[in-house]
């Protein structure tokens, strides 16, 4: 999972997505290489956390 934030102005539009500051929004791998070097952003990626966690067989 991508996720980027928009740090530096009020909007930014991309790719059809419009970037408001401060809202963080997950986009794609593409997206994010694109906005990685880009001073305007804070961008990171996150590991996919589980739903739920599986529980171990019940015993007996």
């Amino acid at each position: 999972m991508y996720i980027v934030k928009l740090i530096k102005g009020k909007d930014y539009g991309l790719l059809g997505k419009l970037f408001l500051a401060g809202q963080e929004q997950e986009v794609d791998k593409k997206t994010y290489n694109y906005l990685k070097d880009n001073h305007q952003f804070e961008v990171r990626e996150e590991k996919e956390k589980p739903d739920s966690p599986i529980a171990p067989p019940a015993e007996g």
